[in-house]
């Protein structure tokens, strides 16, 4: 039984896109999808027909998706909703009407993607549980997705039948497991890999990035190293990194995002599938070095303020 195991990735989104089209160029078809945030997005297409014809009409969905579809409003609007003590800066009602607009016509439940059974993955609050829709099949298609991709606190959490849920890369952003759990023999994981290392650490808001996707990339290792050990070679792993340092809020890119998919999956597919473990180690490492830079020019700093009487104490 194989599984297409789709990961979050927000704007990065289409790069899977362009893996999924890659995939139905080589007439590899899912039994199973499970999909998280973006993935999940990803993953209701396929599993309604991962024809290549089908696969490039996703394609086509990422290119018209803007950010006033995912982020709409201004800043000021967005400030507005926080002063009101509302739990998203943006509203998801535009993301809801796109999302409605793009769904294949005559399907609204799981049970209506006739080619895989699709699972998506969302985090209940507030207990921070795995939530997996479409174990029953009446579960609604679009509620789903706009869970399962309700990032704070950018969306509000998001409200079904009481409970609240969020984005579901904070219980399993690439959710290997729970396709194997659901019967997976065979696993293609479409992984986009956002690299935590940038450029420049010295400010809060690119330190807080940083951690948080260290934290979400340790727990994509750990998903992984499980995944081998049950699967070994039946575990297809296609990294998707891109070259591309985008703002969450960049959603211009899509067609460059689209090829550079197509292309690392069409050569992931010829063997030449790229180390995980290796690249996310040499990352750590680069992260250490640029600290450590920080500091040094931290330390000049201080020690020019002090000789010129402007702080009192010397660096240490």
């Amino acid at each position: 039984m194989i599984a297409f195991v789709l990961g979050g990735g927000n704007n990065y989104g289409s790069m899977q896109a362009g893996a999924l089209l890659a995939l139905a160029e080589a007439g590899i078809r899912p039994d199973i999808v499970v999909g998280t945030s973006a993935g999940a997005i990803n993953g209701v297409m396929v599993a309604y027909d991962p024809s290549p014809e089908h696969m490039q009409h996703l394609t086509d969905i990422w290119r018209n998706l803007s950010a006033d579809d995912v982020f709409p409003g201004s800043y000021a609007s967005a400030l507005w909703r926080l002063a009101r003590g509302e739990t998203g800066l943006f509203s998801n009602e535009a993301f809801r009407r796109f999302l409605r607009s793009n769904l294949p016509a005559g399907v609204s439940t799981f049970a209506d993607l006739p080619a895989a059974r699709m699972y998506t993955v969302a985090t209940e609050i507030p207990t921070g549980g795995l939530h997996i829709f479409g174990e029953d099949p009446t579960d609604n298609l679009l509620n789903a997705m706009l869970a399962s991709a309700a990032i704070p606190p950018l969306h509000p959490t998001f409200e079904i039948a009481g409970r609240q849920f969020i984005d579901g890369a904070f219980s399993a952003k690439l959710p290997l497991r729970v396709a194997i759990e659901k019967g997976a023999k065979q696993i293609y994981a479409l992984h986009v890999y956002q690299n935590p290392v940038c450029s420049n650490y010295q400010d809060t808001i690119s330190v807080t990035q940083w951690a948080i996707s260290k934290l979400l990339n340790d727990q994509d290792q750990l998903e992984l190293q499980m995944a081998r050990q049950k699967l070994g070679k039946n575990l297809r792993y296609i990294q998707l990194e891109s070259d591309l340092n985008l703002s969450s809020f960049d959603f211009s890119n899509a067609d460059a995002l689209i090829e550079q998919g197509h292309l690392l999956t069409k050569a992931c597919l010829n063997g030449l599938t790229p180390s995980y473990a290796d690249q996310l180690n040499q990352n750590w490492e680069a992260f250490k070095s640029q600290c450590a830079t920080i500091s040094r020019r931290l330390n000049s700093l201080k020690a020019q303020l002090f000789r010129a009487g402007h702080i009192n104490s010397p660096p240490h």
